[in-house]
């Protein structure tokens, strides 16, 4: 009943119905056209419509050859679920953690990484060891 009070339900009220509005629709609308874009690109790459302009563009390594990785990969960022930049990022933290450089993550990565923990641990140690005998 104050001044303040209706100036207040004045903005508060407009807002807070927008924004419900948005959260109700904003998400059904994005929902359906994400599902719009999904059906569009799976029907782009069918049998009937592959061809090789397609091969090349998918063939990240550039063999000739597409697995189903970089199908996958291929697939993630036309349909702007990821870019390629993250896909990236990715990469790199793979070859990060493939210490033994295999192309896979193994037990023998995780025993590796452990070791050199350690060896870490140890050369940090003998440095403070060595700072403590020289006061």
């Amino acid at each position: 009943s104050t001044q303040k009070g209706r100036l207040f339900a004045i903005f508060f009220i407009p807002l807070s119905i927008a924004h419900g509005g948005q959260l109700l629709f904003g998400t059904a609308i994005s929902s359906l056209l994400q599902k719009r874009r999904e059906k569009y690109y799976t029907s782009l790459y069918t049998a009937d419509t592959f061809n090789m302009g397609n091969l090349h563009e998918m063939d990240s390594n550039h063999n000739n050859l597409v697995n189903v990785q970089e199908f996958v990969e291929f697939m993630l960022v036309k349909m702007e679920l990821v870019d390629k930049r993250l896909l990236r990022d990715l990469h790199d933290q793979f070859k990060a953690l493939d210490v033994t450089k295999s192309g896979y993550l193994s037990k023998r990565d995780l025993q590796v990484m452990a070791k050199q923990k350690v060896r870490q641990a140890k050369a940090k140690h003998d440095k403070y060891e060595g700072k403590e005998e020289d006061k």
